[in-house]
């Protein structure tokens, strides 16, 4: 049986950060196809582990999927970026995984978290190439947006960027 935990201490450092890492080599391959462009894949996780406080109560939230043997499976990341405003980053769910719906309830969680840290909007970016989230992320509410200014992505991925936002029902947190 999977289960969907909050992580509030980060008790499995290695093993959220090979899951990170899966995720951005997938998105760097994705990225490359589309554009050419090929980041380094060691200074993005660095980027993400040498700021993990903005992920951690009390301004924000990790959520990490578990399978029967405790194995990380998935995650998503959620950080406050104003006082309005969350931002989710890094949403993966392991290829052996996917199709049981852990995407969706990843989701829902950081919702639910971002609506606790009394958000009232929700921001994110994607891959223009990954239509399976922008299913997801618009059956949750999210509409495509113009790039916002907390974003910490590079210029030069703009053009392969898609930009979301989804306005929080925050009566529902309570």
């Amino acid at each position: 049986m999977t289960r969907i935990r909050p992580l509030g201490v980060v008790d499995d450092i290695t093993g959220l950060k090979a899951l990170v890492r899966a995720f951005l080599a997938h998105e760097l391959a994705q990225l490359k196809q589309v554009s050419g462009l090929a980041p380094a894949l060691e200074p993005l996780l660095a980027g993400t582990f040498d700021h993990m406080d903005r992920y951690m109560p009390p301004r924000g939230a990790i959520r990490v999927a578990e399978d029967d043997a405790a194995r990380l499976i998935g995650c998503v990341f959620l950080k406050t970026i104003r006082g309005d405003a969350a931002e989710i980053k890094r949403l993966y769910v392991r290829p052996e995984a996917r199709g049981a719906g852990l995407g969706r309830q990843l989701m829902d969680a950081a919702l639910q978290d971002a609506r606790r840290l009394g958000a009232a909007r929700v921001l994110l970016d994607t891959g223009i190439y990954d239509t399976a989230a922008h299913r997801l992320y618009e059956a949750l509410g999210f509409r495509h947006i113009a790039p916002y200014p907390e974003s910490e992505n590079d210029p030069e991925l703009a053009p392969y960027l898609y930009y979301m936002a989804c306005e929080l029902d925050t009566d529902r947190a309570r």
